[in-house]
């Protein structure tokens, strides 16, 4: 099995404004998109996921991933008032999705809102935190191997502490372990994403609340010390950062994200600026190959209300949907060439409130089915089925 994933975008999507902007690009650029678009699966079988929620009527949100466009709900316990995915991954098979449900606390006299962590294996819930007074915590990335599952978040450890600590989860079939990631200050902290590689090593990136706001990783060796490196910010003279998407190859940590609205990737804590940035622009996906780094994100131009769908090449800018409104998520590598998912718009979809799926294979965007306009987050996974 082929794998490729972006571990979290924190933004999720503001529909009104979102549905203001199709409007207008879709006055733009009413044009056929046939040509641009292919309907077969050369490749076989290829899988986009991407997780989220989705609500009802007067119904709490529930969890849920789609796969191709297809919605998949996931457990929703009793007693719980809701439940959000926040990543998604797969091993083996089988799905895994991250994220948390919503608890009612009146332990206190009152009542009290309160998240705590989670994953979903196939569908059912696996509770990471059982609720204590005032305990809340937060998932926001997810990785499987066969040493177990790596959830990524934060925790809060009472009502009486304001700040949040990084963290993350490991369940490794016989017991549940959470693993604090240390800062320097005393401050608010989490982790977004989480990656291991192949000797076990665990990366989570995240950030923690200075003054300025810092962006870090930590590798956790497994011998009771953990490191963290910040990323820098190059020529800026303040912090304004996404970090979407963590891998590690060849010994170095690879993180894609923006800086100051501006699209880059990070190698062990240095910041590379990619070529063409526009007005602003993000990475959401990265793979790398050799020493060939392929990140995938958008570009918005100054003026212009069609983003570019970007596939850089190291730094090396290429829009990978001409003619086509679309966003690149999530990339793996098969066969040594860059393998993409993200959603696209087709106008004649669009009329009755639909995205498209995709993947992107040597120059050719391939649908892959309808997606319902619901809350779902920038935080994909692609996958060809062997």
């Amino acid at each position: 099995m082929i794998r490729g994933r972006v571990s979290l975008r924190s933004v999720e999507l503001h529909f009104s404004a979102l549905v203001v902007l199709i409007i207008s690009m879709l006055v733009l650029f009413a044009c056929s998109t046939d040509d641009a678009i292919a309907t077969g699966d050369e490749l076989g079988t290829v899988n986009f996921y991407l997780p989220g929620y989705h609500q009802e009527g007067d119904e709490p949100d529930k969890a849920c991933y789609w796969v191709n466009g297809v919605r998949k709900t996931l457990e929703f316990p009793e007693g719980v008032y809701g439940t959000r995915a926040m990543a998604v991954t797969v091993f083996n098979g089988i799905v895994y999705a991250g994220g948390d449900y919503v608890t009612l606390n009146t332990s206190a006299g009152y009542d009290r809102i309160e998240s705590a962590a989670c994953y979903w294996k196939n569908g059912s819930i696996i509770k990471l935190q059982v609720h204590q007074d005032y305990e809340s915590s937060q998932v926001y990335g997810i990785e499987v191997n066969s040493s177990g599952v790596y959830v990524a978040g934060s925790y809060t450890a009472s009502t009486y502490t304001a700040s949040s600590d990084a963290c993350y989860w490991i369940d490794d079939g016989l017991t549940i372990k959470r693993v604090t990631l240390p800062i320097p200050i005393e401050a608010t902290s989490r982790a977004n994403i989480i990656t291991v590689d192949n000797n076990g090593w665990v990366y989570a990136a995240g950030s923690y609340d200075d003054y300025p706001h810092v962006a870090c990783y930590w590798i956790d060796k497994g011998d009771g010390v953990i490191e963290r490196v910040s990323l820098d910010i190059g020529d800026a003279e303040w912090p304004n950062f996404e970090i979407n998407s963590i891998t590690v190859s060849g010994g170095k940590v690879y993180i894609a994200g923006s800086q100051g609205y501006k699209a880059c990737y990070w190698v062990d804590g240095v910041l590379v600026p990619m070529e063409f940035q526009g007005k602003d622009s993000t990475a959401y996906g990265i793979a790398v190959s050799g020493t060939t780094v392929y990140t995938v994100g958008s570009v918005d131009i100054e003026d212009v209300f069609e983003p570019y769908a970007a596939l850089w090449t190291d730094t090396v800018f290429k829009d990978i949907s001409p003619g086509v409104i679309a966003l690149p998520i999530a990339v793996t590598l098969y066969e040594g060439y860059p393998l993409i998912g993200g959603i696209f718009i087709q106008i004649e979809n669009f009329v009755d409130g639909f995205y498209d799926t995709f993947y992107w294979y040597k120059d050719t965007l391939t649908a892959t089915g309808l997606l319902v306009l619901d809350n779902f987050l920038f935080n994909g996974f692609i996958e060809v089925k062997q």
